[in-house]
């Protein structure tokens, strides 16, 4: 029979207690269910590699390495202890055309030239081979995952270190011609990383390229004008087939997402016994997160966690469309766990690639001049004077959006750049060594009779 009989104070109780629960238990099971659901993204496939590829070019050059020779009478290497005489001892102890003890007392008697000369006609096929890479395309090899490994990044430091071991000696020589097509060589090489990789591709790339700048700059006033305008051309070709820093950041998203979508899928990636999985253990092997920081790594959402990386990525790669001083602060990190601690590295990374570029476009430029004087006898009085001749086009000042700035001074030129505060200071150079304060621009001094005075500092 149905109860006709209101119900007591403690039944009352009763049926709204149960309500309250069945409603907490409910909202708890959504919040847990929709933390939970995977987020859905649309990743491509990674593109099919050129054929030949100009890395495996490269990293056949590699393979043909003769590291070290038996070390000439009267040479013993501090380096590599025993009979050799090796690649490095002869970067150790060579710049600048310059063969003498290194600073730091690693090779306190430099092999001779002639035996430097003997190790590197040995490595004669290695220039020659990563040399018919140059006429081929280069691509990175293809990943979806962050933990996919780069050991031949490695490998193409290794071709770096016996590549500028051979420019040095050739200058060493007097062959001061063939040392900058060698150093060049190098900043190719550095050029090519980034295609189709990520950002430590592009870090590596650009620490070949600076290797290679380096001692290029050396070579500024040695070289013949035929050189020189080559030394531009080529620099110029470079400048033509970096790769954009979107196309970059857009790789590392597509990984990035990768890598969140594969660690979602981890039973328990939220727990710290998770940290086995790469990305987890990176996530928190980062800092060790305090109870405030673990609760919200707890109840974050997967799709919340996709979608402020997505963003942000996304708005990192329209900023790379507008001009520095506009776009190098990037947008302001999500209030996420995870996006902050895995976002910030990719924040850096415009003011690194616009660095780099400007660092290529002064030497390009300056190489230009050079030659400009060696056939005219003085330096032009407006930058523009060397194009068509000597460049196609004058490169633009990244941080100003207008071209490198240029003033004569007497027999002397100053190119620079106003540098990432987009403040023209005139080029006046911060002092050599680590600076007091901040140098905020890029600049080259170009005198008479200059060898190398250069200073590019951030």
């Amino acid at each position: 029979m149905a109860r006709n009989e209101p119900l007591s104070k403690g039944e009352k109780r009763l049926l709204i207690a149960s309500l309250v629960f069945v409603l907490l238990a409910g909202v708890v099971g959504y919040r847990f269910y929709s933390i939970n659901v995977n987020p859905v993204v649309s990743i491509p496939e990674p593109p099919p590699m050129p054929s030949p590829n100009a890395m495996d070019v490269y990293l056949a050059a590699q393979k043909l390495i003769v590291h070290d020779i038996p070390a000439p009478a009267g040479f013993s290497s501090s380096i590599h202890p025993g009979n050799k005489l090796t690649i490095d001892d002869i970067r150790a102890c060579t710049h600048a055309g310059k063969i003498a003890p290194n600073p730091r007392g690693r090779v306190p008697k430099p092999p001779k030239l002639a035996d430097m000369q003997a190790l590197m006609a040995k490595n004669a096929p290695v220039m020659a081979k990563a040399r018919q890479g140059f006429s081929c395309e280069y691509h990175e090899i293809p990943s979806r995952a962050i933990e996919t490994l780069y050991p031949h990044l490695s490998k193409l430091r290794d071709l770096m270190r016996t590549m500028m071991a051979d420019g040095v000696v050739r200058c060493a020589s007097g062959d001061w011609d063939g040392g900058a097509e060698r150093f060049l060589d190098v900043m190719r090489i550095g050029n090519d990383c980034p295609r189709g990789g990520i950002l430590i591709s592009m870090q590596t790339g650009d620490s070949l390229q600076a290797v290679g700048r380096r001692e290029a700059w050396s070579t500024l006033d040695h070289i013949s004008s035929a050189e020189a305008r080559r030394a531009a051309r080529r620099l110029e070709e470079m400048a033509a087939r970096r790769v954009q820093l979107a196309d970059i950041l857009r790789e590392d998203k597509y990984i990035m997402q990768a890598s969140l979508l594969k660690l979602f899928n981890v039973p328990g990636w939220r727990k710290p016994s998770s940290s086995d999985f790469t990305m987890m253990s990176f996530i928190r092997g980062h800092d060790i997160p305090d109870w405030k920081t673990e609760l919200r790594i707890q109840t974050a959402s997967k799709r919340s966690i996709m979608r402020h990386f997505t963003r942000h990525m996304d708005a990192l790669i329209a900023n790379t469309k507008k001009l520095y001083p506009a776009s190098a602060k990037p947008p302001p990190l999500p209030n996420d766990p995870i996006c902050e601690i895995i976002l910030p590295v990719f924040d850096r990374a415009w003011k690194q690639y616009a660095a780099a570029q400007t660092e290529n476009d002064l030497l390009m430029v300056s190489f230009a001049l050079r030659a400009y004087k060696a056939d005219q006898g003085a330096y032009p009085t407006n930058v523009k004077a060397l194009t068509p001749v000597y460049l196609q086009t004058i490169p633009t000042d990244v941080f100003s959006a207008g071209p490198l700035k240029y003033k004569v001074t007497g027999k002397s030129c100053i190119l620079y750049s106003v540098g990432p505060d987009g403040k023209d200071n005139g080029g006046t150079p911060g002092a050599d060594g680590t600076p007091a304060a901040p140098v905020t621009g890029f600049t080259i001094l170009l005198p008479d009779n200059p060898g190398f005075i250069g200073r590019m500092r951030l």
